[in-house]
């Protein structure tokens, strides 16, 4: 059986992807930005192709590129942000318009099998702690610990186009799927669906 050739997928559409895959392990969601930089940090760091930096910030590892894939994330309407009881910050989970049919564990599974893997482990190992641990948990780093602050923890080492080994169908539905642009078309195509009267359609 021939392996799928090389093609090439954005780096944020590689970033995306693992963050939603993130998320999706979270039965009930993920509780707070925190938690979440804590485990995508662990997961990162058994991932052979890097594609966050992680710097040394007081609550931990801290991502600047991650905190901005999730905001975009939350603007393409494929996370929610919902705020918590006594200021513990958000509840991050995906939305109804992330489930379109997509299987983010395939695309993930089909560029790097350990991704997924190194994900489910992190999440599984760091994702229920209670805040006090997760935070402990990244302190607790060689790296951390013999740092100064804002010092590199953990260096990106992807391209700005990342090669990937999967059919170029599948490829080419990832990058569409996970493109802002695709994503507000097809919201807007939903709406005008749902408000649509289509009693007004003329019977030949």
């Amino acid at each position: 059986m021939s392996q799928p050739r090389a093609c090439s997928i954005p780096l944020a559409v590689y970033q995306r992807l693992r963050v939603l895959y993130l998320l999706e392990r979270f039965s009930r969601g993920c509780y707070g930005s925190v938690r979440l930089q804590k485990v995508a940090y662990f997961s990162e760091k058994q991932s052979r192709e890097k594609l966050f930096t992680f710097r040394k910030a007081p609550w931990g590892p801290y991502s600047e590129d991650l905190a901005q894939i999730v905001e975009q994330l939350l603007s393409m309407g494929l996370v929610d942000a919902v705020p918590r009881d006594k200021g513990q910050g958000n509840k991050y989970t995906l939305t109804s318009g992330a489930d379109q049919g997509f299987s983010y564990h395939k695309w993930l599974a089909a560029i790097d099998p350990d991704d997924s893997r190194a994900i489910e482990e992190a999440v599984e190992q760091y994702g229920y702690l209670k805040g006090d641990a997760v935070i402990e948990a990244g302190h607790r780093e060689k790296a951390f610990r013999t740092s100064e602050f804002y010092d590199v923890l953990l260096e990106a080492s992807a391209e700005d186009l990342v090669e990937v080994r999967m059919e170029r169908e599948d490829c080419d539905e990832l990058v569409l799927s996970l493109s802002p642009g695709f994503v507000s078309r097809i919201d807007r195509l939903a709406t005008a669906a749902q408000d649509f009267d289509f009693r007004k359609i003329p019977v030949s």
